[in-house]
């Protein structure tokens, strides 16, 4: 029986950051050393700035638990990834295959960090990452989640029901859209938001899919892509 959806979240709401930026950043997969020199190299400021990430931020790295520590400070937020339901499907959902297919996806660190620490991250990741944040910006409402939103529409994220939630729901595994959009076939717009931000694909650079784009481009383009929307629409 699963014991975590209780607490879980599946949407939150983030008002507009009206004293400094919003930055976004793709999957982390445990490179917290490496976020760390872009964000200093893109001026984040901690007092007055925000970095909202699009999950993924264990595994494959070496510096997770770092990453991890990341969310009790109050300038960084996420959504849940694959790899955190990875994470805590074995250790909250009473589902231990899930563990194989974490340490078979990078996440091998888990058998060297004491039980009881993994256990209060787990707890962590439960009560501070939701699956969906939907976020006023000064150029529109954004919406993050891992990669395709439910029914390419806005709102099935918004009003998603925890209690529908299952380990293998679309909006953390889909790459249908990246792959359409990449094989030139045409990808319809994300109904009833602005822009949609996600990661999940490993791609060399920031690729749009209509008004979503993916943004995970640490393994195939070396490095983060820690950038403001504004810096993320393409050129009109």
């Amino acid at each position: 029986m699963r014991r975590y959806p209780d607490t879980l979240t599946a949407h939150q709401s983030l008002p507009c950051n009206t004293l400094g930026h919003d930055y976004f950043v793709g999957d982390i997969h445990g490179q917290y050393s490496h976020l760390m020199a872009q964000l200093d190299a893109a001026g984040f400021n901690p007092t007055i700035d925000r970095l909202i990430a699009t999950g993924d931020m264990i595994d494959r790295g070496e510096e997770n638990i770092e990453v991890l520590a990341l969310l009790e400070h109050p300038w960084f937020y996420s959504v849940l990834g694959n790899h955190e339901i990875m994470l805590l499907e074995w250790l909250l959902g009473n589902a231990p295959h899930y563990y194989q297919m974490q340490v078979q996806n990078g996440g091998d660190w888990v058998a060297y960090v004491d039980d009881d620490v993994l256990m209060e991250y787990a707890q962590l990741l439960v009560q501070k990452c939701p699956l969906a944040y939907t976020i006023d910006t000064s150029q529109g409402q954004v919406g993050i989640c891992h990669t395709d939103p439910l029914n390419n529409d806005w709102q099935a994220m918004q009003s998603l029901s925890i209690d529908a939630f299952n380990a293998e729901l679309g909006s953390l595994w889909s790459r249908q859209r990246y792959h359409h959009t990449r094989m030139d076939r045409p990808v319809t717009r994300i109904a009833n938001i602005d822009f949609v931000i996600c990661g999940h694909v490993a791609c060399e650079q920031p690729v749009w899919a209509a008004n979503q784009v993916f943004i995970d481009t640490k393994f195939r383009g070396g490095a983060l892509t820690v950038q403001t929307l504004a810096n993320l629409l393409p050129n009109t």
